[in-house]
Order: C-alpha cells, then structure tokens, then sequence
C-alpha cells in the first residue's frame, strides 16, 4: 500500500488538476457570462430609458393635436383639387354667389385655380371674408369683375386663388 505522504500528495495533484482543468475555465466563462449580463442589463436601461423618452415625446405632441391638426388644414398632403372644389363651392354658396366655372392648375407645393363667380358686391366680400378665415393657406392673386349690363343682373367676378400643400 501507498504511504500517506504519497497518497497526500496524488490527491493534492488530482485536486490541483482538477482545479485547473475544470474549476477555474468554469470560473472564467462564470465571469463572462456576469460581465454579458451586466451590458444586457444596461442595454435594457438605455432601452427603457429611450422607450420613456419616447412616451413622454408622445404625451408632449397629444397636447398639440388641435395645433397640428389646424397645420394639416392649412396645408393638407397632396394638392388634393377636389376635396378643394367642393370648399369652394360651399363657401361661394355660402357667401350668396354663384359658382360658373372653376378649373385648376398645380405646381410645385400649389394649386391654381381660376373661378367665375357671381353675385352681389357685398356676396363677394362675404366670400373674401370667409377664404380669409378658412384654416387652409389661401392666396388671392388676382381678381376682376364686370359690371352687369342691367343694374338688377348680378356682377362677375373672376379670381385666380392659389392655394399650398405638402408634397
């Protein structure tokens, strides 16, 4: 039978070996795997740090909703010429005139249009008033009119309007 200083140190050197081939890699990859959780875990911090930014980005644009909807009227995606066909024809219905022709052009972020109107002068001024006031970006480059021939005829009015939209 072995001595026991030899079987000492044989236990000691299975020991060492052990630990050296077994323990201490299970210790590093231990390591390593605590160092990958620890930028998992302030990857998720930056990540839900951001996801809050995000949130209170959104509960910031909710309370300008009515602002931002009254941007998107006045300049709505896409030239859009019916949609804006038919506020014109409300709006000279409703300023008393009669719509007798329109027609359109577009050009880059504009739309021209061209109307005949008739009516009274105070009708036309009512129409005025209202493209005015409206929410969408409206501009009036020119307009005429023709007296009519009997003083009881309505008079005709010719305007150019030139309204803007997002491409």
């Amino acid at each position: 039978m072995l001595s026991k200083p030899i079987v000492i140190a044989i236990i000691l050197l299975v020991a060492s070996l052990f630990a050296f081939f077994v323990i201490f890699p299970k210790k590093e990859e231990l390591s390593d795997l605590g160092k990958r959780v620890a930028e998992k875990e302030q990857e998720l911090k930056i990540r839900e740090d951001y996801s809050q930014s995000l949130k209170d980005i959104s509960q910031d644009l909710e309370s300008y909703q009515s602002q931002l909807a009254k941007i998107k009227m006045a300049l709505p995606e896409g030239s859009q010429p019916l949609v804006f066909y038919n506020f014109l024809q409300k709006t000279t219905s409703r300023a008393g005139l009669v719509l007798r022709t329109i027609s359109h052009s577009e050009g880059l972020g504009t739309i021209t249009l061209n109307l005949a109107v008739s009516g009274s002068l105070d009708s036309f001024r009512n129409f005025l008033f209202i493209l005015e006031k409206s929410a969408r970006l409206i501009e009036i480059e020119s307009f005429s009119f023709s007296s009519p021939e009997k003083e009881k005829d309505p008079v005709n009015f010719n305007l150019k309007i030139k309204a803007y939209f997002i491409e």
